[in-house]
């Protein structure tokens, strides 16, 4: 069973969970969100996942499925 990550936040500590998860072959790095858009965009293309967006003002992560809330944590398991 594959357990899929979503990661909010891609500055650097971002970058050390995104090599952790990728580096582990029952996990999936599957979308990268972060407040600055291209740091997002970059992170995701090195590590093959989508680019999803975040509200600064309320912890909010917009999904296929529409928004959900989300923890305080860097990362969170995606159910979608």
């Amino acid at each position: 069973m594959t357990i899929r990550f979503g990661l909010l936040g891609a500055a650097r500590i971002g970058t050390v969970h995104a090599r952790a998860v990728s580096s582990n072959a029952r996990a999936e790095l599957i979308a990268v969100a972060d407040a600055m858009p291209d740091a997002a965009s970059a992170l995701a293309g090195q590590y093959g996942a989508q680019v999803r967006t975040i509200d600064a003002k309320s912890p909010l992560i917009s999904t296929s499925s529409g928004s959900r809330p989300v923890s305080a944590l860097s990362m969170r398991r995606v159910l979608r």
